[in-house]
C-alpha cells in the first residue's frame, strides 16, 4: 500500500485495483485455449464491472493487446491463426460482456457516468497523461498537485517540462526493450488508456481524469522501468535505490500525515468511521434527535457521509452540486413528503456555493429554523406546515 500511494480512500478504485490484473492473467493464461480463454475472461470481466464500472476501459485494453499480438505473429508468420482466433473470442466476449452490462444490467437503473456537450480543450492542459507511467514512480504527479496553486507557476511550467521529457522516456524505454509478452501487454494497455482519457478529456466530458484511474498502466510499465535501469552502469543502481527511498517514503508520510490529521479533526461516531468537520456536540444532537418513535423523520445531509450516523430515520442525499445530482436522476426539484420534521444538516458553505435551490424551495412544505451551529457544520430544523 505504501508504494501504491492513494491520498484519499475511494473504495472503487481499491476493489478494481485488484480484480483487473486477473483479467489479464487469464487472457495470458488461455489465450490459445478458446473455450477457457471466453469463460474465464467474461466471468472476470463482469466481476470487474461490479467493482467499478470504468473496467470497460480494461476490457478494451485486452482487446488491443490480443491484437498487438496478431500483428507480431504476423510479423513473424507464425501462428497467425491462432492469434486470430484469440482476437475473435476476446471480440465476442467483448460482445456479451457489453449485451449483459450495458442492455441487461444498465438499463434497469440510471447509468451512474455522465457526460456533456461536446467542447474542445486544448491538449495541452492533458498531455501529462503520456507521461504517467514513469512520473507515477517518482511521486512527481502527487508533488505537483500538493505544490502547484497557480496555473502558469514556474511550478506547472516545470511540471510541463518534466512531464515531456517523462513521455520521451517512457518511448525510449519501450523501444529499447526487447519484445516481450510483458512489453506487448503495456503497449497494450497505454495505447488504449491514453487513447480513451485522452479523447474524455478533450471533448469536455463530465468525467473525472484522475491519476488513481491510470495505475495499471505505471503498475505494468514497473518491471520495464526496473529491466532497463538493471542493464546500466552505476548510475543506473542509484536511480534505482533512490526511486525506492523516494517512493517508499513519500508513501509512509502521507500515509501518517492523513492518519494524524485524522486524528485530530475528526469525530468518531456510532458507527465505527470518522467524521470530518463534526465537534462531539455535532453527533450528540443527531442521536438525540433520530428518534426510534419518529421513524418518518426526514434527514437531509451534505456532506452525504454523515448520514451514517442516521439509524431511525429517512435520509435524504445530496451534493454541493445539485444540478448534477438532478440530472443523474438521483434528486428531484422538490420534497413533497408528510413528514412532521426535517432536519437538514450542512456544511457551513452550503447556503453560499450551492448551485440549485434554498432549503424553502427544495421543501416548500417546512418552515424552517437553525437549531445547532459549529465551525463547519449548520443543522437546521424544518417543521411540517400543515
Amino acid at each position: 500500500m505504501f508504494t501504491t500511494n492513494f491520498i484519499n480512500y475511494t473504495g472503487g478504485e481499491l476493489l478494481i485495483f485488484g480484480g483487473q490484473p486477473w483479467s489479464i492473467y487469464f487472457f495470458l493464461k488461455y489465450r490459445h485455449r478458446y473455450g477457457l480463454l471466453f469463460v474465464s475472461l467474461l466471468l472476470i470481466s463482469l466481476v470487474c464491472f461490479v467493482l467499478k464500472s470504468s473496467y470497460t476501459i480494461g476490457l478494451g485494453a485486452i482487446a488491443t493487446c490480443a491484437g498487438f499480438f496478431f500483428i507480431e505473429d504476423w510479423y513473424r508468420s507464425r501462428r497467425i491463426k491462432s492469434s486470430l482466433y484469440t482476437v475473435l473470442v476476446v471480440g465476442i466476449c467483448a460482445i456479451v460482456y457489453f449485451l449483459v452490462t450495458q442492455v441487461f444490467f444498465l438499463r434497469l437503473g440510471t447509468n451512474p457516468t455522465t457526460g456533456s456537450a461536446i467542447k474542445f480543450v486544448p491538449l495541452s492542459s492533458s498531455f501529462e497523461i503520456l507521461g504517467y507511467p514513469l512520473t507515477q514512480w517518482f511521486n512527481l504527479s502527487e508533488l505537483y498537485l500538493k505544490l502547484n496553486t497557480v496555473a502558469y507557476s514556474p511550478v506547472a511550467v516545470l511540471y510541463g517540462i518534466i512531464s515531456t521529457l517523462s513521455f520521451g522516456v517512457v518511448l525510449l524505454i519501450t523501444v529499447k526493450m526487447p519484445n516481450s509478452i510483458l512489453k506487448t501487454v503495456f503497449l497494450g494497455f497505454y495505447i488504449f488508456y491514453c487513447v480513451i482519457f485522452l479523447f474524455f478529456y478533450n471533448t469536455g466530458a463530465e468525467i473525472s481524469i484522475e491519476y488513481r484511474h491510470l495505475k495499471i498502466m505505471a503498475y505494468l510499465f514497473l518491471p520495464l522501468l526496473l529491466q532497463f535501469l538493471s542493464q546500466k552502469q552505476r548510475w543506473g543502481q542509484i536511480a534505482l535505490t533512490l526511486l525506492f527511498i523516494i517512493n517508499f517514503a513519500n508513501g509512509v508520510f502521507i500515509y501518517g500525515a492523513k492518519k494524524w490529521e485524522i486524528y485530530q479533526n475528526n469525530i468518531v461516531g456510532n458507527s465505527g468511521y470518522t467524521l470530518k468537520h463534526l465537534t462531539q456536540e455535532d453527533l450528540d444532537f443527531i442521536h438525540t434527535h433520530d428518534d426510534a418513535n419518529a421513524l418518518g423523520r426526514i434527514w437531509f445531509f451534505v456532506p452525504t457521509s454523515l448520514n451514517v450516523e442516521v439509524k431511525y430515520g429517512r435520509k435524504l442525499l445530496s451534493g454541493f452540486n445539485f444540478k448534477a445530482s438532478q440530472a443523474g436522476g438521483f434528486v428531484q426539484h422538490q420534497y413533497l413528503g408528510k413528514a412532521e420534521k426535517i432536519y437538514c444538516v450542512l456544511h457551513k458553505y452550503y447556503l453560499d456555493s450551492h448551485a440549485g435551490p434554498s432549503l424553502k424551495e427544495m421543501f416548500p412544505e417546512y418552515s424552517f429554523s437553525l437549531k445547532k451551529e459549529s465551525p463547519e457544520i449548520l443543522i437546521y430544523e424544518g417543521i411540517a406546515n400543515h
